[in-house]
């Protein structure tokens, strides 16, 4: 949980769905991840869609740095995940009867944007049930 004056991030577990691709930054999941960015996630081992979910996760690994936008969505803050080396995803907060609060994964890429963003902490790895 992340708390300022003006902001309130919870903690929650992440997932990346398979989704969809409308369209230039328009989507979410693996396949908005594949189609938008593939031709330049080759260069970093992942040839085929296949190969999406372990480039996600080399991003989401324990200590990467997280980041606020400070932009508002519909469905509240959006969160960049950073780890220099590996890339960028970008997160959504949802809320679902069967899961309740979670992030949903959606989009990452290899080449770093960089915009102006709040640090709001570090991953931390997922605690055995």
């Amino acid at each position: 949980m992340y708390e300022s004056r003006n902001l309130t991030l919870p903690g929650g577990e992440i997932y990346l769905r398979v989704g969809k691709h409308f369209g230039f930054s328009s989507g979410f999941g693996v396949n908005h991840i594949w189609q938008g960015h593939g031709h330049e996630l080759a260069k970093s081992g992942c040839k085929t869609i296949q190969d999406v979910s372990a480039f996600v996760a080399g991003i989401l690994s324990a200590g990467a740095q997280i980041y606020c936008e400070g932009y508002q969505t519909r469905d509240g803050h959006r969160l960049t995940v950073i780890r220099n080396a590996r890339g960028c995803a970008i997160l959504s907060p949802q809320e679902e009867a069967e899961r309740g609060f979670f992030y949903s994964v959606v989009t990452a890429y290899k080449i770093l944007r960089r915009r102006p963003a709040i640090k709001v902490g570090t991953l931390k790895p997922k605690k055995a049930p």
